[in-house]
């Protein structure tokens, strides 16, 4: 972004790249749902290779199943670090909002 920024277009990931590429990860996911498994009480993490053209469309070039995790420059440190961070983050956060949900429907307090 600080990139965009220092370049004159501010605006640009919040308006066009980062819509698009959500829009596309879903579009992918879609086309994709009838081959990929349903496992209770897991997760996958998905890596998405896109670029952009010098008009900033967004262009998917690959999905990963299983995205390569490891650090190799800084940005992929801090890239990585967050991802994996917000992922057990998400996991855990839906984990205890699910206990929590099914607890109050049986009447039982919540757990802390």
């Amino acid at each position: 972004r600080a990139g965009l920024q220092a370049n004159g277009h501010a605006s640009v990931w919040e308006e066009k790249i980062a819509p698009r590429m959500k829009a596309v990860s879903v579009w992918a996911m879609s086309c994709a749902q009838d081959v990929l498994s349903n496992r209770k009480e897991s997760c996958e993490l998905f890596g998405y290779d896109f670029v952009l053209d010098s008009h900033f469309n967004v262009w998917l070039l690959e999905v990963n199943s299983s995205p390569d995790m490891a650090a190799t420059t800084p940005v992929t440190e801090k890239l990585c670090h967050t991802c994996l961070y917000d992922t057990v983050r998400v996991m855990v956060d839906y984990k205890l909002a699910v206990n929590h949900q099914n607890a109050t429907r049986r009447g039982c307090p919540p757990s802390p």
